[in-house]
């Protein structure tokens, strides 16, 4: 399962719907012909809800905004992906206490639900 530094959207996804657990890695030089990167193989249990107050679409819309732009800083990115000022992002951001230059593959699940909280009371 990805940590924050290496979170994507699937990642994000994944773990808003489940509880995935890694149970084992699988080297490479197990499968013909040989990929360049290892496997593993991941249990993923289903859940009820883990935020029940949430409005799914509007989370992942700005989950998906802040994916948008490969190495771009969080506020750009939100920015752009939804459209809005920078600073008014910026000030959602600090109100979450994230700080804007941070990337988005860098955010843990409860760090984007901060987010999305601080976007909602706006």
């Amino acid at each position: 399962t990805a940590s924050p530094g290496e979170m994507s959207l699937l990642s994000v996804s994944v773990q808003f719907f489940s509880d995935p657990k890694l149970i084992q890695q699988v080297p490479a030089k197990s499968f013909f012909p040989v990929p360049k990167v290892d496997s593993a193989i991941i249990k993923i249990t289903n859940i009820k809800e883990k935020f029940s107050n949430v409005v799914q679409k509007r989370f992942f819309q700005i989950v998906k905004a802040g994916f948008s732009g490969k190495r771009k800083q969080l506020h750009n990115s939100l920015a752009g992906g939804l459209q809005m000022d920078p600073g008014a992002i910026k000030k959602i951001l600090k109100k979450a206490q994230i700080d804007p230059e941070r990337r988005a593959e860098t955010l843990s699940l409860k760090e984007w639900h901060k987010i999305y909280q601080s976007f909602q009371k706006e």
